[in-house]
């Protein structure tokens, strides 16, 4: 006769057995988990860390740039390290920095200021890039260099004469519009002048 097995007693075996495997199992999990987790949170820092940095050289390199744009009005050679440090900034800050804007703005308004028809091409993508972000945000420094680039490269534009006419009527608009500082009032002014100057060369074509 065979011997009796005692099933109970094997089948709590195997699930004391199972459990401990499985508490195992769980156990190893939790510690690759663990340092999963850590692993992951130091990227994510890692990551902020350089993006923070590259945001904080980008802004210094801007900070330089907005220096020797200043001094280009009485040393005009100073304008290309402007340029330079401009682009520097640019392309430091990242994509999300609320500072992104403001380098192009300021790449864009000297590369304009030195006049280069090599620059045209880089200046105009700038501007209209500039223009779309004051629909969104109202920053009137961004439309003012706008006005700049399209008196200085109208040509550059797909339509040049509408290009200047609507940009004559934002300048006008800017003037008129009590609630603009009297810096931007001015700087619409100048660039007011420029856009009706570049119309007149251009005369009824």
């Amino acid at each position: 006769m065979a011997a009796n097995w005692g099933f109970w007693e094997v089948l709590i075996g195997v699930v004391t057995i199972s459990l401990a495997v499985l508490s195992i199992f769980i156990g190893l999990f939790g510690v690759w988990l663990y340092f999963k987790i850590e692993e992951i949170i130091e990227n994510i820092v890692a990551k902020a860390l350089e993006d923070k940095t590259k945001e904080l050289r980008g802004r210094m390199y801007g900070f330089v740039g907005l220096i020797l744009g200043h001094l280009s009005t009485v040393r005009p050679e100073f304008i290309h390290d402007a340029i330079k440090f401009s682009r520097d900034a640019y392309e430091a800050i990242p994509e999300f920095s609320p500072f992104k804007v403001t380098a192009m703005n300021n790449l864009c308004f000297y590369l304009a200021q030195r006049g280069y028809m090599t620059d045209a091409d880089a200046a105009v993508k700038y501007a209209k890039a500039a223009l779309d972000d004051y629909a969104k945000s109202g920053e009137v420094e961004w439309i003012t260099t706008y006005a700049r680039v399209v008196a200085r490269y109208a040509n550059s534009f797909d339509h040049p004469r509408q290009t200047l006419l609507a940009a004559e009527k934002m300048m006008e608009e800017l003037i008129a519009n009590d609630q603009i500082p009297p810096k931007n009032k001015a700087d619409a002014a100048r660039h007011l002048t420029d856009i009706r100057a570049a119309l007149g060369a251009m005369g009824g074509a």
